[in-house]
C-alpha cells in the first residue's frame, strides 16, 4: 500500500523520536489499545526501511482493527475507500509510534563471500508498538458511512396522514379515494410534504419513496386501506419496497382557539426503524397561521416552514446513521452484584473493547447489587456473550450466568 512519501516522512521524524504523531495531548485512555508489529524490510537504507515498517504497522494494524469493528466481509466490499478515506489519515486515531531498535538480519560473510539475508529476502527487521484510539476510529468509520449495517442506500416509506377537523375529512395515500374533490387540498398537501422531506434526505443520502405521487396504494393489501394501522401490519409491504424505516405521523390543520380567523397546524412525525421498531428521529411542532380562509393561510405557513422542518428530520436521521444507530437494536445488560462507582465506566469499556459491534451502552437502573444497563449493538446477546464470556475489571471478575434474545446477566465473581 503507497501513501504519500511527504507524509511518511514527516511521520517518520515523528516516529524516529518516539513522540505522539497527534497534536492532540490529551487522549481517552480507556479508548486505547496497544499493538505490536513486527516489521521487516529488504532495503539497506536504515532511513527508509525504517519508513517501509512503519507504513506496513499502520496498514496492518489498521486492517486487523477495522476488521474487527465492521468485519472481513465488509473490509473487503469497501477497500479501497478504506484505505483513501481510513487509512491516510492514521494520525486522527494512532496517536503514538514508539519504534524498537534497528535488527540486521544479513548473517556475516565468510571470507570472499558477499553477505546473505537470514530470511532470503528481508535485510533490517524492528519491532513497532502502536498505541490506538479505537473510539477516534470509530468515529472516522462513522463520518464515512462504514460503521452502518448495511451498504445499501436506506430506503424510507412515509405513511403521513393529513387531517382537515374544520370541515371533517382526512387523506393518506393509502386509503380509499373517496371524495376525492373534497380532499384535493389535503392532497397538496401530502404532495407537498413528500416532495420537501425528499429532498432534504436526499442530501444525506436517504431515499424517500413517494407513495401519493406515483400512486402506491397498489402495493397496500385492502385490509390496511384504512385510517388506523399497526407498524407492524407494514412490514411485509416495506419489505416489498426494500424499505428498512417507516415515516409515520400525521398532519392536522384546524381552528386557532384564541383567533376565530386563524388556523392551526399540528405536526407530529417519527421515523422507525422498521427491523426492531426502535424510533431514530421524532418531530413535533404547532403553527398558527395569519387570519383568512384556511386553504390559502395553510399553504402560505406551510411553504414557509416546511424546508426547516424537512431539514431537522433529515438531520436527526442522519445523525442515528453516523452514531450506528441503524442496523442495530437494543439489549439488556443486567450485572448482579456490588460493583464500585470507580469500576463501572471501565467494566462498559472492557464490554465495548471486546464487542465492536456495540456502538453504545446506557445505563438504566442502578441499585446497591444491580446495575440494568441498555446496549445499542449490531451483535446479537449470542454474539455478545460468546465474545466476551467473562469481564476481568482489575481483578474483579464479572461472569456471564445467562443470554436470551432480549437480555444477557452477568454476576460478579469477586476479585482475585
Amino acid at each position: 500500500m503507497k501513501h504519500g512519501s511527504f507524509k511518511y516522512l514527516i511521520l517518520f521524524l515523528f516516529v524516529g523520536l518516539g513522540v505522539s504523531v497527534s497534536p492532540v495531548q490529551a487522549q481517552n485512555t480507556r479508548s486505547m489499545v496497544e499493538r505490536v508489529y513486527q516489521g521487516h524490510s529488504a532495503n539497506n537504507n536504515p532511513v527508509i526501511a525504517k519508513q517501509e515498517m512503519t507504513n506496513q504497522a499502520i496498514d496492518k494494524i489498521s486492517e486487523d482493527l477495522i476488521k474487527e469493528i465492521i468485519g472481513e466481509s465488509k473490509y473487503n466490499r469497501n477497500k479501497s475507500m478504506i484505505t483513501n478515506k481510513i487509512v491516510r489519515n492514521s494520525a486522527r486515531y494512532i496517536p503514538l509510534i514508539k519504534p524498537g531498535e534497528l535488527q540486521s538480519l544479513v548473517e556475516p560473510a565468510a571470507a570472499g563471500a558477499p553477505a546473505v539475508s537470514a530470511s532470503g529476502s528481508a535485510n533490517l527487521s524492528m519491532s513497532l508498538t502502536l498505541k490506538v484510539n479505537v473510539e477516534d476510529l470509530q468515529t472516522l468509520l462513522l463520518q464515512n458511512g462504514l460503521f452502518y449495517e448495511s451498504d445499501s442506500t436506506p430506503i424510507i416509506l412515509p405513511t403521513i396522514k393529513f387531517v382537515d377537523r374544520e370541515h371533517a375529512i382526512s387523506y393518506a395515500w393509502w386509503m380509499n379515494e373517496e371524495d376525492s374533490v373534497a380532499k384535493s387540498f389535503l392532497l397538496k398537501q401530502s404532495h407537498f410534504w413528500e416532495q420537501s422531506l425528499k429532498s432534504a434526505l436526499q442530501k444525506n443520502l436517504f431515499y424517500l419513496i413517494l407513495p401519493d405521487r406515483y400512486h402506491y396504494r397498489s402495493f397496500v393489501p385492502q385490509a390496511l386501506q384504512q385510517e388506523v394501522f399497526r407498524r407492524e401490519d407494514w412490514q411485509a409491504v416495506a419489505a416489498k419496497l426494500s424499505s428498512s424505516i417507516l415515516l409515520q405521523g400525521q398532519i392536522i390543520y384546524s381552528k386557532s382557539p384564541e383567533r376565530s380567523e386563524a388556523h392551526l397546524i399540528d405536526i407530529s412525525l417519527s421515523a422507525v426503524q422498521m427491523s426492531n421498531g426502535r424510533v431514530i428521529a421524532e418531530l413535533s411542532r404547532q403553527f398558527e397561521t395569519d387570519l383568512g380562509v384556511m386553504e390559502a393561510m395553510v399553504d402560505r405557513k406551510t411553504k414557509e416552514i416546511g424546508e426547516g422542518l424537512s431539514s431537522d428530520l433529515a438531520t436527526q436521521v442522519l445523525e442515528a446513521w453516523q452514531k450506528g444507530s441503524l442496523g442495530s437494536s437494543l439489549y439488556r445488560w443486567v450485572v448482579r452484584g456490588r460493583i464500585p462507582l470507580n469500576k463501572q465506566e471501565a467494566m462498559k469499556e472492557m464490554m465495548k473493547a471486546k464487542v465492536r459491534e456495540i456502538k453504545n451502552i446506557n445505563e438504566r437502573l442502578i441499585s446497591s447489587d444491580e446495575i440494568v444497563f441498555e446496549v445499542d449493538s449490531s451483535a446479537g446477546t449470542k454474539q455478545m456473550s460468546q465474545k466476551a464470556p467473562e469481564i476481568d475489571v482489575s481483578g474483579m471478575k464479572i461472569v456471564l450466568e445467562s443470554a436470551t434474545e432480549a437480555e444477557m446477566i452477568y454476576r460478579v465473581r469477586g476479585a482475585e
